[in-house]
């Protein structure tokens, strides 16, 4: 659809597809050239807004988050264990 308004500085343009209970879905809108486009299945509720550029972590930035704690969690799990191990408190 046209669209001609420009995003202000620092900020992107978004398009939500908004569900009955206000829950958004971002649509990976592309705006160019006075113009946004994006897919859908179907005929809904959507808005636009204007956001600050790299809002929120990615799903790869939160997938590292998450790896790395388990990883850490698993490393101190060890620590413990051999180190009860080393005091003869844990049989082996």
């Amino acid at each position: 659809f046209d669209f001609d308004k420009k995003a202000p500085k620092g900020m992107v343009g978004k398009v939500y597809y908004v569900d009955a209970n206000g829950n958004r879905t971002d649509m990976k809108a592309a705006f160019d050239g006075g113009k946004v486009t994006f897919s859908t299945g179907h005929f809904s509720d959507y808005i636009v807004v204007f956001e600050k550029e790299g809002k929120g972590l990615s799903g790869g930035a939160i997938a590292g988050i998450v790896i790395g704690c388990v990883a850490f969690l698993a490393l101190a799990a060890f620590g413990v264990i051999f180190f009860l191990r080393k005091k003869g408190i844990l049989a082996k």
